[in-house]
């Protein structure tokens, strides 16, 4: 069997290194993504917590508070990370760690989903946890071996294909998971649904390890002991006023966010749609309006800056809650419609805030402004999820949508004082 280096060669050869590279970053996230979608935790996981295993509203909010946490433990070694040469290397061990427990909740969902349900849940909860602390160490290691290997304008192009090529197979993907979950006894079905995910990542894995390291010639920083590395990047953040308008944006869009997994549950309980009409309505209408907005995006952006598009995108988003909101009961497809718009203007601003910080977080520190960013985003992670889980128990989902849509549009605020580095 060939290596991942000869297989490299070998395309190398033939296209060159830098289109190689490209795609072989544009498939492996686009696989990614696809692997998540199988799980995805905007309309699988809700009714598998709420719908299968029994949990509250609010038990669902406090998982996604106790996943949100996992991002604390990788800000204590950013300052190893930042001094490591072979970020390639490094993403490949902590991507290991980032797949392994969707194998294990597929065997939890076998042996205690019936027999134990609150087993069940915990097993699920501590494995997300697990997933998520070494997805969130592995983030900023590969952000900076991105930035480093390809050029900044093409980064937008970037994500928006593996986003464009993730929702085209995610199409596909929504009427799967339905199929799956109508026709295959519990719990078998979600079991299979999680080993989907785990062989999608896996070939993500495998298609990582044919991309590029960092050059020989771009030297990363002498490693600093965690104390002074911690307080030299405090300084830099507080001398960066361009950085913390978009820490506040993306603080605002996160507690938005902490309502996107109850948009599954307002159409199955307040809509009447079934699980499987949920699920592949949903997943459906999302990847529809990501691959429009991926494809149309970066493109748009070229001509009238990312941050343009990301304002539109977030003004997009906020109507879209607002139309969920007072959908009246059993206009589904007023409902889905409402997702669809949202889904449209947030994935032409993820796409472009991504490229965004690429240019906002400098070399030699990109894996701390990065890490800390996911860092200083977790409280109101973790005030947001159980709250949104509350009011849907208390209040419905009007409320609850209503004030996601309201934190939503003001975030255009600190957006548009954050200085375009274009």
């Amino acid at each position: 069997m060939a290596s991942p280096q000869s297989i490299r060669r070998k395309a190398v050869k033939r296209f060159g290194p830098q289109k190689v590279n490209f795609w072989c970053h544009v498939v492996e996230g686009a696989l990614y993504q696809v692997g998540i979608g199988f799980v995805s935790g905007a309309e699988v996981l809700p009714l598998l917590v709420v719908t299968r295993l029994g949990a509250s509203n609010m038990t669902l909010g406090l998982l996604n508070t106790l996943v949100g946490t996992a991002c604390i433990v990788p800000l204590l070694f950013a300052h190893r990370m930042e001094a490591v040469r072979r970020k390639k290397k490094l993403v490949l061990l902590l991507g290991v760690a980032d797949r392994l427990p969707y194998l294990v909740i597929a065997a939890v969902l076998m042996l205690f989903a019936v027999s134990a349900p609150g087993v069940c849940l915990v097993a699920i909860a501590l494995c997300m946890w697990v997933g998520a602390m070494a997805m969130n160490a592995t983030f900023p290691p590969w952000t900076d071996l991105l930035a480093e290997t390809i050029p900044h304008d093409r980064t937008g192009r970037l994500f928006g294909y593996g986003t464009f090529f993730s929702s085209l197979a995610g199409l596909a993907t929504g009427p799967a998971c339905a199929a799956v979950i109508a026709t295959l006894a519990f719990p078998g079905n979600y079991a299979v649904l999680y080993l989907a995910c785990f062989t999608a990542l896996t070939l993500s894995w495998l298609i990582f390890a044919l991309v590029d390291e960092v050059p020989e010639e771009i030297a990363p920083p002498q490693r600093q002991p965690a104390g002074d590395y911690l307080r030299d990047l405090l300084a830099n953040l507080r001398r960066d006023r361009n950085y913390r308008m978009y820490l506040f944006y993306g603080g605002l869009k996160r507690a938005a966010f902490a309502a996107g997994p109850f948009y599954a549950v307002a159409a199955a309980v307040y809509q009447g749609m079934s699980a499987a009409l949920v699920v592949v309505s949903l997943m459906v209408a999302r990847r529809l309006a990501t691959m429009i907005a991926a494809l149309a995006g970066p493109f748009l952006a070229e001509r009238v800056s990312h941050k343009r598009i990301m304002q539109v995108g977030t003004l997009l988003g906020g109507l879209a809650a607002l139309m969920a909101a007072f959908a009246p009961a059993g206009a589904w497809a007023l409902y889905v419609g409402a997702i669809f718009l949202g889904s449209l203007g947030g994935a032409a601003a993820g796409v472009s805030s991504m490229a965004f910080a690429l240019r906002i977080y400098p070399r030699g520190r990109r894996v701390g402004y990065s890490t800390f960013s996911m860092v200083a985003l977790t409280p109101v992670a973790m005030v947001a999820a159980p709250m949104a889980g509350w009011l849907m128990d208390k209040v419905g989902h009007t409320v609850l949508f209503s004030l996601a849509a309201a934190a939503t549009l003001c975030a255009l605020l600190p957006l548009g004082r954050c200085a375009s580095p274009e």
